[in-house]
């Protein structure tokens, strides 16, 4: 297998749905789940932007960028935390919709947010079914500070101790 430059490996990919619909922006490290997660978003009419690392994530914020509507990032990444992530891009873009996704404990990804930011959490490993109905939910309800974002789809509530609106 050929070894990709530091400048392929380091350039955001964006892969089109052919709708003109909601943009999400999937970070995640591991290129088998990022692969198969981006093109189940895209089969469903989602814009899917894709990047590997926080670095390329950031790569797609700049002045004048297409409006991403939601982050569907890894808790843990190889670069950066994606909580520190997260916290980053909903600085720059505040109407960015975030859902962290983690097979870890709880306790990584509850580092605090800004009071008024709410977080929407999937654990590790998830079903297509369970993906789709936290990204609808995050992108659909607006949660006051302090509710909690648990729905019926197993396993894609906030575990245990976890703090829904960081």
């Amino acid at each position: 297998m050929e070894s990709l430059s530091t400048q392929e490996r380091t350039r955001p990919v964006v892969l089109m749905s052919g709708q003109d619909c909601q943009t999400i922006l999937v970070v995640e490290d591991e290129r088998f789940v990022r692969d198969v997660t981006c093109e189940l978003l895209s089969e469903v009419g989602y814009h899917v932007l894709s990047a590997e690392s926080a670095v390329v994530a950031k790569g797609f914020f700049f002045p004048g960028m297409q409006p991403i509507d939601l982050l569907l990032c890894d808790a843990v990444l190889s670069d950066e935390s994606g909580v520190d992530l997260s916290r980053d891009l909903s600085r720059i873009s505040p109407e960015l919709k975030i859902v962290l996704v983690s097979g870890y404990a709880a306790s990584i990804v509850s580092r605090p947010f800004d009071r008024e930011r709410t977080v929407h959490f999937l654990t590790k490993p998830y079903s297509a079914a369970s993906l789709m109905a936290k990204i609808q939910c995050a992108l659909r309800v607006a949660v006051p500070s302090g509710e909690s974002l648990s729905d019926p789809v197993a396993g894609s509530g906030p575990p245990a101790g976890f703090a829904t609106v960081l």
